[in-house]
């Protein structure tokens, strides 16, 4: 595990926020030296905490607003004389399905369930329709989510509660 200071979570609440900011606008948003930030940024990507940086689009603007959840069951017997398991299956519907933004393997009711974004019910249908051939599919069950009220609200908050947790940790 990593371990993080006070500051370089401090910038990261910032890049959080907005990671197109110069490193010299963010020692200064952290009242930190530009090479402060910059090997805070540099450490942080060296150990994996960021991976990556992304732009955030407006789906709704786009036309994909609604989003989906599918819940899979497995036969594990057949999946097993395929010489296939979960994990396998998971990569490849990521491969297949391009609209799935999230899979996860389960314990419980279901054994995955995928997230996706989809423009109309005819895309939603045809989807389920192909996952529903797939060998080792037993049963689909899909909802549709209503709306978001919370997406990853513990480190975009302007509180400092998230970095007390993590702090707290060691």
């Amino acid at each position: 595990m990593v371990e993080l200071t006070e500051t370089d979570l401090n910038i990261l609440q910032v890049l959080r926020k907005n990671s197109r900011l110069s490193v010299a606008k963010i020692g200064e948003l952290v009242g930190v030296s530009i090479n402060t930030v910059k090997r805070s940024i540099k450490k942080m990507e060296d150990n994996d905490v960021i991976i990556h940086y992304a732009t955030k689009l407006n789906h709704n603007v786009l036309g994909w607003d609604t989003v989906a959840y599918i819940f899979i069951n497995l036969n594990n017997k057949e999946l097993r004389e395929k010489k296939m398991n979960h994990r396998k299956f998971c990569n490849l519907l990521a491969k297949k399905f391009p609209l799935i933004t999230h899979i996860s393997a389960v314990s419980g009711n279901q054994d995955i369930i995928l997230r996706l974004r989809i423009q109309n019910n005819d895309q939603l249908n045809e989807l389920v329709d192909e996952i529903r051939e797939m060998e080792g599919v037993t049963s689909t069950r899909t909802s549709l989510a209503m709306y978001d009220v919370r997406r990853n609200k513990l480190i975009e908050a302007d509180t400092d509660e998230w970095k007390k947790r993590i702090l707290k940790k060691r």
